[in-house]
C-alpha cells in the first residue's frame, strides 16, 4: 500500500467513523448550526463528500461543470450521507490511481471553471495533497461541533488509529 492507497483509505475511513457516530444524533442535533466551518454537522460533511466528487471530476475531466452542491438536499441523513460517501470515495479513488499510474506529481492540471470562466493550473502532486487533506481539516470542526452538543467518547481518527484499527499496523507491548 503506497502513500496515495493509504491517505484515500484514511479519508474515507475517518469521515465513515464520524458519520456513524452521528447515525445516534437527533435531526435536530444533526443540523443544527454552529459558527464554524459549513456550519452544521449536516452541512459539513456533505460539504466533504461534495469536494470529493467535486476532485474526482476535476481530475478526471480537467473541469469544474457540477459542484455536487444537490447532496445536502439528496442526503439528509447520516445514513444517507453515508451511502454517497462510498460513491464519492471510490470516484475518487479510480481518479486518482489512474493519475498515479499516467502521471508525474509535477505534471499540470489545467482546470477550467465553467461557471467563472476562470481557469487555474495546480500540479497532480499539490492537488491530490490538497483533496486528500481537505477533509481532516473538516472532520476537526465535525468534533469540536460534537463536543458542543455534550457526545461523549468521541472516536480518534487520526492516520495511525486507522491504521491501528484496520489491522494494518499492529499494538505491541514494549520490550
Amino acid at each position: 500500500m503506497d502513500l496515495l492507497d493509504r491517505l484515500l483509505a484514511h479519508n474515507e475511513w475517518a469521515t465513515r467513523v464520524l458519520l456513524e457516530h452521528c447515525v445516534t444524533l437527533s435531526a435536530d442535533d444533526f443540523t443544527r448550526d454552529f459558527e464554524i466551518g459549513p456550519g452544521s454537522l449536516h452541512s459539513t460533511l456533505a460539504h466533504t463528500i461534495g469536494c470529493m466528487h467535486v476532485w474526482a471530476d476535476i481530475v478526471r475531466d480537467g473541469r469544474l461543470d457540477d459542484d455536487h452542491s444537490d447532496i445536502i438536499d439528496r442526503c439528509s441523513t447520516p445514513n444517507d450521507l453515508l451511502t454517497e460517501l462510498a460513491a464519492a470515495h471510490t470516484s475518487l479513488t479510480q481518479a486518482l490511481t489512474h493519475t498515479r499510474n499516467n502521471r508525474t506529481n509535477d505534471d499540470i492540471l489545467n482546470l477550467e471553471h465553467e461557471k467563472s470562466g476562470k481557469r487555474y493550473r495546480f500540479t497532480y502532486g499539490s492537488m491530490a495533497g490538497h483533496v486528500l487533506t481537505h477533509g481532516m481539516h473538516h472532520r476537526a470542526q465535525i468534533l469540536v461541533m460534537l463536543r458542543k452538543l455534550g457526545q461523549p467518547d468521541l472516536p480518534d481518527i487520526d492516520m495511525l488509529e486507522w491504521e491501528l484499527r484496520e489491522s494494518v499496523g499492529s499494538e505491541e507491548p514494549l520490550a
